[in-house]
């Protein structure tokens, strides 16, 4: 154990039995209290680490924490631990906790408060390493955030490397340390959103999520898995524990130069079609260290693409790409069972009409729409779409109960009488405010008023209302003037550095409000669908 005036330091392993050095009291001189575990050797390869805030990241902040048993685990910070230990990455506890220097508890009650924390945790040994960074604020020198001086002696010791590590936090002198530390750095917001640490990760790019549990899909956003990884390939990459997955790295032979992406993974992988379609939606394939998304995409010979597939329940044939036809799998004993279809809300009816909340990733009409959902939870056969939605667009949409209802109101949608708002979440600052867009679509007359809701450089949440009804007409004009709809995987973008492209589930474009006189009665027909979840979660993940 080493002494001095700023801190005490103990090389040996540590755990929520051993966290308290030989000696440690309440009358042990205020300074960085600092513990690691054996560095490793030197011709060892590196593992990935992570340095992990405490207050408002791991647990409750409630200021100045001394009691053990009010210490609380935020939503899935046990989960994920154990997950991150189970992948072999080192997990470094750095935490500033200044209570005992300003005399508001001991260095007994903070290290009593982390044991209770690794019992909450159900690991015997949580952390490889802690800082308990006891300086006054105004110390020099110190181990105190934003100090990187822990990170980099961390590194150092164990000989780690810095594009391996990352660093998680609330604050933004947590963030602010990483980067002195020229590592990465997440900010997190499940306790309490600090505006300070919110604008400094947004001027200096660094991904917020609002669950801890969201650390592991991010991980995997910021580090593919396999050959683009900078982290050790066991790691897989850091894996969700509900869903275990195996990554996959192909290459592309001559022969399948030309293929879709889809078709060629589909015949790789031994997948379903739509399987393959599944994985590209879901973000878990890259090309060339890419994300793409793209079905159609065209490969080359010598593309490297990676997938994080799950093993497929049944093979769909072994074929190369372009070998021909092959005749579709029976349908029997082995066949997956379709999933339930959703309850899909009425928003409001009358006697002739009604309008519902379609949820993304269900279609308007055919098998599985939402015609036919209705018809079934409504037990009324003769309900038919007055118009479409894409699949991906969630919000209003309005359905007809009688074949009369439906050429009435279909007539009232061609004259354009009809007032439909809609709300997105696009890339960039739009800063014309309000800007309307008239570019024609497949040469016919096309208008769109875009007004801004709240932007940042990162992104711009924003209403459009149309005035003619053409396909993607929302989406064609917002990525005509360069701020694509987020998600969308026609004529969105097609790549980004910011890592948080990869976590938009689908594109950002929700029907809000349908409103249209009634073609068979007197008064109007009107409809408000609130935003959903997922769009929700956009939005606060890109600050707007």
């Amino acid at each position: 154990m080493e002494k001095n005036a700023q801190a005490i330091v103990s090389f040996r392993p540590i755990g929520a039995a051993a966290t308290r050095p030989a000696g440690a009291t309440a009358t042990r001189p205020v300074g960085a209290v600092l513990q690691t575990a054996p560095a490793q050797g030197a011709g060892r390869e590196a593992p990935p680490a992570l340095f992990l805030d405490r207050d408002g990241t791991l647990i409750h902040d409630p200021g100045y924490l001394h009691e053990p048993d009010k210490v609380a685990l935020l939503p899935g910070v046990a989960a994920t631990i154990r997950a991150l230990r189970d992948a072999g990455v080192l997990l470094f506890l750095f935490t500033n906790q200044s209570g005992p220097a300003r005399g508001l508890c001991t260095i007994d009650d903070v290290i009593a408060c982390n044991d209770r924390m690794a019992e909450l945790i159900g690991i015997d040994a949580p952390f490889d390493g802690v800082c308990l960074a006891t300086e006054p604020p105004d110390t020099e020198g110190g181990y105190r955030k934003p100090s990187p001086r822990f990170i980099l002696e961390t590194i150092e010791k164990f000989h780690l490397d810095p594009k391996r590590c990352l660093a998680v936090g609330d604050k933004r002198r947590d963030l602010e340390a990483a980067l002195r530390a020229s590592i990465r750095a997440v900010r997190i917001s499940a306790d309490i959103d600090d505006p300070a640490a919110a604008a400094y990760a947004a001027a200096n790019e660094i991904p917020t999520i609002s669950d801890f549990a969201d650390l592991l899909q991010i991980l995997s956003s910021l580090f593919p898995p396999s050959s683009c990884s900078p982290f050790p390939t066991h790691c897989s990459p850091f894996p969700i524990p509900r869903s275990p997955m195996k990554n996959t790295v192909l290459t592309v032979t001559r022969a399948e130069a030309g293929a879709s992406l889809q078709e060629f993974l589909a015949r790789r992988l031994s997948l379903s079609r739509r399987a393959a379609k599944d994985l590209l939606d879901k973000r878990l394939v890259w090309v060339n260290r890419q994300c793409i998304w793209m079905a159609h995409h065209s490969l080359k010979a010598g593309d490297v693409v990676e997938a994080q597939a799950a093993t497929p329940a049944r093979r769909v044939g072994t074929r190369p790409v372009g070998a021909g036809p092959q005749a579709a799998p029976a349908r029997g004993a082995g066949h997956e069972a379709p999933p339930a279809a959703p309850h899909i809300r009425v928003l409001s009816e009358n006697s002739n009409y009604l309008f519902a909340d379609k949820p993304c990733g269900v279609l308007s009409i055919g098998p599985g729409g939402m015609e036919e959902i209705l018809r079934l939870q409504l037990g009324n056969p003769d309900i038919q779409a007055v118009h479409r939605l894409d699949r991906d667009t969630s919000g209003c949409m309005l359905f007809a109960k009688t074949p009369a209802a439906l050429d009435a109101a279909i007539s009232i949608f061609k004259t354009r009488r009809v007032k439909k708002l809609y709300q997105f979440v696009a890339a960039g600052r739009i800063e014309n405010n309000p800007t309307t867009i008239t570019d024609p679509i497949d040469g016919q007359p096309a208008k769109t008023t875009i007004r801004r809701i709240s932007c940042n450089d990162d992104a711009t949440f924003g209403s459009a209302r149309i005035e003619t009804g053409r396909t993607h007409q929302i989406r064609i004009h917002l990525a005509g003037i360069r701020h694509p709809v987020l998600g969308d995987r026609v004529h969105g973008l097609k790549k980004g550095a910011d890592p948080r492209l990869l976590r938009v589930p689908r594109q950002m474009l929700h029907a809000t409000e349908l409103e249209l006189l009634d073609p068979l009665g007197r008064g109007a027909l009107r409809a408000h669908s609130p935003l959903p979840a997922d769009f929700r979660r956009c939005l606060q993940m890109f600050r707007l």
